[in-house]
């Protein structure tokens, strides 16, 4: 059995034309009209439900109990629905042209505030899941603001001990280059300490003595009382220089040196006293007779000193590697410098045993 409407209690008295009328009709029992297609009411019944309830000709029969009657609906098909609902007891539903204007026009109304409702809704939903996407961008926004700030904080961070260990080790090395710098000034020291104490052989013609030196220092009455020059030449004065007579010739004939050749003396301070010689290289004696030659080689030695004393300045601006050109005889390539020479008597052996070719001899004019 359906579900009987909440409707209220129907008036036998005709109600105004105003509202809906509902009959409830016990099982099997008619409401006294009849009807055409669509539910009109053609016919009502005196003294039958239908007329007590104030159902008039031309109204229609739009509800059977709950069943909406469709106005396309043939007369067999409400009938049908009228067959079907007098099993039990039943409500019939009536409305005049007006009223169900009125209700269609409140179901519009209704459907109109529904659709506006679920518009509202939706704009609400809407604007809610924009909120939430808005909210979710700043939370990830800011989170991949947290990110970069955090990746920069590690970076720096990073480059900042990168740079402390480039800085530790740059003073590592810095340490390490200083240390090695001044154990090579030491070494060095120490060498020339050894090298300018000792025995250095002073040559003159079949003399080759040896001499003692004290710090570099040699004089020359040493020499002239070991080999008498000045008992065989008077008033003569005595220089010391690495090259010989002989070698001398031989340079001043080579075209990198021609007749402008000259020899270079090792330093006199005060005059007569040698200075900076060294236990390692050889030296050879000449000597001046002249006065005037004399006084022409002292201004010429003069000079000759001068200019070593600024060239040492140079060198000693510079790093210890670029300080001047070594001895190449140790590299296999004879000397053409007597004064850088470690063995200029001797390059040429010394070369040999460093790779020098005998056959380049010749060419470099030193046989």
């Amino acid at each position: 059995m359906p579900a009987r409407p909440n409707y209220k209690k129907v008036s036998r008295v005709a109600p105004a034309n105003t509202a809906p009328i509902t009959i409830e009709i016990a099982a099997g029992q008619k409401a006294g009209f009849t009807w055409g297609d669509g539910g009109i009411v053609d016919k009502v019944t005196k003294g039958g439900l239908s007329e007590k309830a104030g159902v008039q000709l031309k109204y229609r029969l739009i509800k059977v109990n709950e069943d909406a009657v469709s106005t396309e609906l043939r007369k067999k098909d409400v009938e049908a629905l009228l067959v079907a609902a007098r099993t039990e007891s039943y409500f019939l539903t009536f409305a005049s042209k007006e009223v169900e204007i009125k209700l269609e026009a409140e179901e519009e109304k209704a459907a109109a505030l529904a659709a506006e409702d679920v518009a509202k809704k939706a704009e609400e939903e809407r604007l809610a899941a924009e909120a939430a996407a808005a909210a979710e961008a700043r939370t990830k926004e800011a989170a991949e603001a947290e990110a970069k700030k955090k990746a920069e904080e590690e970076g720096a961070a990073a480059a900042a001990e990168e740079m402390k260990a480039k800085k530790a080790e740059e003073a590592r090395l810095a340490a390490e280059a200083a240390a090695a710098e001044e154990a090579a000034a030491k070494e060095e020291e120490e060498r020339q300490k050894a090298w300018r104490n000792g025995n250095v052989t002073i040559l003159y013609n079949m003399y080759n003595d040896p001499f003692e030196i004290k710090d570099g220092s040699l004089t020359a009455a040493a020499i002239d009382e070991e080999y008498c020059l000045t008992d065989v030449m008077p008033g003569c004065q005595i220089h010391l220089s690495r090259i010989s007579p002989e070698e001398f010739t031989k340079l001043s004939q080579l075209p990198e040196y021609g007749a402008d050749f000259e020899v270079k003396y090792e330093k006199e301070e005060p005059w007569g006293v040698f200075q900076d010689l060294e236990t390692v290289r050889k030296y050879y004696v000449w000597v001046v007779q002249d006065p005037k030659q004399q006084e022409k080689e002292r201004q010429k030695m003069k000079s000759q000193w001068e200019k070593a004393q600024a060239a040492e300045k140079v060198v000693a601006a510079q790093k210890a590697e670029e300080a001047k050109e070594g001895c190449s005889c140790v590299d296999g390539m004879p000397c053409m410098d007597p004064y850088i020479c470690l063995d200029w008597e001797n390059r040429v052996a010394v070369a040999c045993k460093h790779g020098f070719k005998p056959e380049k001899i010749k060419v470099w004019n030193l046989t």
